[in-house]
């Protein structure tokens, strides 16, 4: 049996376009630690000194900074990084990874694909939604720092090519069975993702539910077009029973001729 992981509830937050910089290497992830940590001290209590909130931030997260110099200059990077990403393509989406599996992928004890799968996701279901429906090529594009496919023609920098569909397949079957997320697949065709649900059950069941209300929709939306197919079909026969009858009007007008004795 696979036990559930378990978190102990920090998680680290930041834009999905980051993942273009680590470029697949775990070491650079330690960048994406210190942008995090200076961005919540930032918006911390602005009545104690920058460097103590981010030293106070750090210690929360079980972290050390070294060199703060060299912290903001990384910092900074990833901003310069983020600002040309939202110019040229508009609103990024965050990715939300749980910090102890952040730490394992920089440590090698877990891997940087799976890693980067899982940033995908969350970049894709956000904060509120309960599940969504999500394509292996969008996961293939999410897991190299890319909204979608079109944003990957257009802003190509990384030195990452998107994963082909039986790697995005295997990896979601490893990490839903290690219980990282539910995913249910409805007739093999389309597959749903929830990191909020606790099982394929419940996960089908919303599916099913969204199916309903959406073929119910769809049946009353094909009542009202028969029902105007209806409706025009009549209005047409009443204008051709109108034409006929002023057509006949008309032809009994020329032909009632009275003859006058002389």
């Amino acid at each position: 049996m696979i036990r559930k992981r378990k978190f102990d509830g920090k998680f680290i937050e930041f834009p999905l376009c980051f993942l273009i910089y680590v470029g697949g290497k775990p070491e650079r992830l330690n960048d994406i630690i210190i942008f995090y940590l200076i961005e919540c001290a930032y918006r911390s209590n602005k009545e104690i000194d920058l460097n103590e909130r981010i030293a106070g931030i750090a210690k929360e997260y079980n972290c050390q900074i070294g060199n703060y110099d060299l912290a903001f200059d990384k910092y900074k990077l990833l901003n310069v990084l983020f600002a040309q990403r939202i110019q040229e393509t508009g609103a990024e989406p965050y990715c939300r990874i749980g910090k102890n599996v952040l730490f394992e992928t920089i440590e090698g004890k877990f891997r940087y694909e799976h890693f980067a799968f899982l940033c995908g996701l969350s970049s894709i279901l956000g904060k509120t939604c309960a599940y969504k429906k999500i394509s292996r090529e969008r996961l293939s594009y999410a897991m190299i720092g890319y909204k979608s496919k079109d944003n990957f023609r257009k802003g190509e920098k990384g030195n990452l090519k998107p994963p082909a569909d039986w790697t995005i397949g295997r990896i979601a079957d490893l990490l839903h069975q290690k219980k990282f997320f539910v995913k249910y697949t409805y007739h093999r065709k389309q597959t749903y993702y929830s990191t909020k649900l606790e099982s394929i059950e419940k996960l089908a069941e919303l599916v099913m539910e969204m199916k309903l209300r959406r073929q119910e929709m769809r049946l009353k939306t094909k009542h009202i077009e028969l029902s105007n197919m209806i409706d025009k079909r009549l209005e047409e026969q009443r204008e051709n029973h109108m034409k006929i009858y002023r057509l006949g009007r008309k032809v009994k007008e020329h032909t009632d001729v009275k003859y006058l004795s002389s």
